[in-house]
């Protein structure tokens, strides 16, 4: 599980992820978006679910609050583009082309396991052997964060965990 917190220009959004992989390699996360609207008199809660798969170089990313889906290459989304996918967990999914932080201080401990930093221009993602643990990114008016609280690795999932659920509508070709 990972939570986390999304600034885009003042607006604040609460992330709550849980991630499974198969022992084939299929990664699933289901996030929870809470936003808080209004201010602390007259203040209202929406809350958006996004679940995401991936699929060889693909991500496919169910948004439920339009019952569309977004296919991304993961080669597509490069730290410069990061901010036109705010709300994804590509970062749990993917490592990218990140550089090793040589600095022991740059070392965390996050939910118990020992971490070292990776960085790509202005994202730092910090790893547990090859498990991302946390991310970090901040690009103009657009700040992240997110860390795994609660990490088990030996889990057993039902089959059907892994399955794309039909009827929602494509926004987004693939590269067939």
């Amino acid at each position: 599980m990972t939570e986390g917190q999304i600034s885009i220009a003042g607006q604040q959004t609460n992330i709550a992820r849980s991630m499974w992989q198969s022992k084939d390699g299929h990664i699933v996360v289901n996030s929870a978006l809470r936003n808080f609207i209004g201010d602390s008199v007259d203040e209202a809660t929406t809350i958006r679910y996004i679940r995401e798969y991936s699929d060889g170089d693909s991500i496919f990313s169910y948004d439920t609050s339009d019952s569309s889906v977004l296919v991304i290459a993961l080669s597509d989304i490069t730290n410069t583009e990061i901010s036109g996918f705010p709300y994804s967990a590509f970062w749990l999914i993917s490592t990218g082309s990140y550089t090793h932080i040589t600095d022991q201080s740059d070392t965390l401990t996050i939910a118990g396991y020992h971490c070292k930093r990776f960085k790509s221009g202005e994202s730092s993602v910090w790893m547990h052997k090859q498990q991302p643990m946390a991310f970090e990114t901040t690009l103009s008016q657009y700040i992240r964060q997110e860390k795994v609280i609660k990490y088990i690795s030996d889990t057993l999932l039902p089959n059907d965990l892994f399955k794309q659920p039909p009827g929602f509508r494509k926004i987004a070709p693939t590269n067939d």
